[in-house]
């Protein structure tokens, strides 16, 4: 299908109606053919609202005969639909993001596939050998995060808790939760003459490739990080590429975040937060199917969260998750205290 309305409509446009109060997301705009298009425009947070406005109370209320052909639509072969029909709640959300996952009706746009993909081979897998093998570290940052009080509970929680204050003032000297942070996960692996691939999608990435320089000494292409790995950094560079225009450059920066996204999706171990929409897909794409779950609907008295961290542990016994969350630890926000959500 052809971009609606552009004649008319910029990205500002449709940024500015997603962030209005109108009553319904959906607008009716012309197209260059003298034809009209209803354009339902939402972004993360919109998206959120709408379904839990509209769609939740219908999801969860409905019968196990509904969430069976529900599970059935999604992929599901009949002793997964069963499952499905017998969950509620967190589990029952985790496990059609698995099916939907697993059954790549999540997909990309054949030409926003490709334009990615190109991106991937210039930008990311150029040089070093991350498409085989890699880990992805998601530092998130940015003015978003200092509009959201949840977040910035979490961040001030962090920095009073380490000495980052400015003596005279008696206030914290950064705003941001530092990369050596997300770095203590590898406190608790193995030593490894290897060298270890880490891709890092940022926001910040001129401050945190400043970062890297202090994590260790550089030798050859790698950091040697605590005298234990010996770690090479590809760092997110979307708004080092791009110059400033409208469309073209959010189509760009799209295309950037995009990539980003893919790469860490796969990544053998992904460390971020999930207090962001992204780290959230992130999340969304890396669970799969728990083969040995069984029938979980209510079983023991391990909340969801706690029996996907067990089951990701190996650890959950006859109480296991009905799905599996590949490698993830949780830096800060939500599931912090678990260490993965």
């Amino acid at each position: 299908c052809p971009i609606p309305c552009q004649a008319t409509h910029k990205y500002s446009d449709w940024d500015d109606f997603r962030r209005s109060d109108t009553e319904s997301p959906v607008t009716l705009c012309a197209n260059d053919d003298a034809s009209s298009s209803h354009v339902f425009v939402v972004g993360g947070d919109e998206t959120h609202v709408y379904f839990e406005k509209y769609f939740k109370n219908v999801i969860e209320g409905a019968s196990s005969s509904v969430s069976y052909e529900w599970a059935v639509r999604a992929g599901a072969d009949p002793k997964e639909a069963d499952v499905f029909s017998k969950l509620k709640g967190r589990d029952m959300y985790d496990y059609i993001g698995a099916l939907l996952v697993r059954s790549d009706v999540l997909r990309l746009q054949p030409q926003i596939k490709d334009d990615t993909n190109r991106h991937i081979k210039q930008f990311i897998y150029r040089k070093r050998h991350i498409k085989v093998s890699h880990d992805a570290i998601h530092v998130h940052r940015g003015e978003d995060i200092g509009l959201d009080t949840e977040a910035k509970g979490y961040i001030d929680k962090y920095l009073e808790g380490h000495e980052y204050n400015n003596e005279a003032t008696q206030t914290s000297t950064l705003d941001y939760i530092p990369l050596l942070h997300y770095m203590s996960h590898y406190h608790n692996v193995e030593c490894s003459k290897h060298i270890r691939e880490i891709f890092i999608a940022t926001d910040d990435p001129t401050e945190v490739e400043r970062e890297i320089t202090e994590l260790g000494p550089k030798r050859g292409h790698a950091i040697d990080f605590n005298n234990c790995h010996k770690i090479h950094f590809t760092v997110s560079k979307v708004e080092k590429i791009f110059g400033e225009s409208d469309c073209a450059h959010q189509y760009a920066k799209t295309i950037g975040s995009i990539s980003d996204f893919i790469v860490a999706r796969t990544a053998d171990t992904f460390v971020g937060e999930f207090n962001s929409d992204w780290g959230k897909l992130i999340r969304l794409f890396r669970l799969v199917l728990n083969e040995e779950g069984g029938i979980l609907s209510n079983m023991g008295k391990l909340g969801p969260a706690h029996r996907l961290v067990l089951s990701q542990r190996e650890s959950a016994g006859a109480d296991p998750s009905p799905v599996v969350l590949k490698d993830t630890k949780v830096a800060w926000g939500p599931g912090w205290q678990l260490g993965v959500i």
